[in-house]
């Protein structure tokens, strides 16, 4: 700071001194930084881990698909671990005995711990003068099949009685039988008697017609979300320039932040904030005002702090 330095001019530093101390603290060689990279300061946020912003989203990204980026990133954050740990080693004994206490009790703080479980068994006596409640249990099943016997054996009996009743013919005692006199012996004038029975009882059932089965709904085509861009009117002019920034595919209700960037990837401080309506989509008013006049390829960045979109806008002086 005392040199003129700006914080995002010593973050490039750092993010390449941090590679380059690899050798000295590890076995790892050091990473060479890609001929296309240009934002060192973005691989050097990226390298100390923690959240992404939304302006080094777009560097995130590009990360993930190209290896050589990735190795840089990687080194750094094993960089930017090994000097942490070796901060701690080079207190003093004192300051860092206390240093390690405190992370000690973060820690502890921090872990869950196990609750007991076991709930403990409690005898809880016999009471002689209380039944149990398995005897009345008991009972009730006792008179619930008793009813049922006597349901059926009751059934059994009224069916034989209704079918000695349509046949006519009934039961003698077992005595009556033996007093009897023996039947007459057959004349050739006597008919046997006729036996009549009543006509059977017949029931009709209907059984109505099926009904059809209902129609099966039509498909519903579900609507193809739209790609996430911004796009802008005029896409170039003069410094100044009131711009519209229109955007697609943007999560509803999401505040979108807006940006005017030069062309040294600095913001100009041009900036507004809006939110995506039910659809995804917004309409915002912004002006292209580069306070140096810097003249060329200028950049339009809205990010909700997930991902981001870009469209250029060309300054002409």
């Amino acid at each position: 700071g005392g040199g003129g330095t700006s914080p995002g001019s010593a973050l490039v530093l750092g993010g390449g001194a941090g590679g380059g101390s690899l050798p000295g603290v590890s076995e790892d060689p050091a990473p060479a930084v890609p001929a296309h990279q240009s934002d060192v300061g973005a691989l050097a946020r990226i390298g100390e881990g923690g959240p992404v912003a939304a302006r080094d989203a777009t560097t995130r990204r590009h990360v993930l698909s190209c290896e050589a980026c990735r190795g840089l990133t990687d080194a750094q954050q094993r960089a930017h671990l090994l000097l942490t740990g070796l901060t701690v080693v080079a207190l003093p004994e004192a300051e860092r005995v206390g240093v390690l206490a405190r992370v000690e009790t973060a820690a502890h703080a921090a872990l869950p711990v196990s609750a007991e479980l076991l709930i403990p068994y409690q005898d809880e006596g016999w009471d002689e003068d209380v039944e149990p409640r398995s005897f009345s249990l008991l009972l009730v099943l006792l008179l619930l099949l008793i009813a049922g016997i006597l349901g059926v054996g009751l059934g059994l009996l009224l069916t034989q009685t209704g079918a000695d009743e349509l046949t006519g013919a009934g039961t003698l005692p077992e005595d009556a039988q033996l007093i009897s006199p023996p039947p007459p012996a057959p004349s050739a004038t006597v008919s046997p008697p006729t036996l009549e029975f009543p006509a059977p009882r017949t029931t009709v059932f209907v059984i109505p017609p099926s009904s059809p089965p209902p129609p099966s709904p039509e498909p519903t085509v579900a609507p193809v979300p739209e790609p996430l861009a911004i796009t802008l009117d005029p896409a170039s002019g003069p410094n100044g320039e009131p711009l519209t920034v229109n955007g697609t595919g943007w999560t509803a209700g999401v505040e979108v932040l807006i940006e005017y960037v030069d062309p040294a990837g600095r913001p100009t401080g041009s900036q507004a904030v809006i939110s995506a309506d039910a659809r995804g989509r917004f309409t915002a008013e912004l002006a292209a005002f580069d306070p140096e006049n810097l003249p060329g390829r200028h950049v339009v960045r809205a990010g909700d702090g997930e991902v981001t979109a870009e469209a250029a806008y060309d300054a002409q002086p």
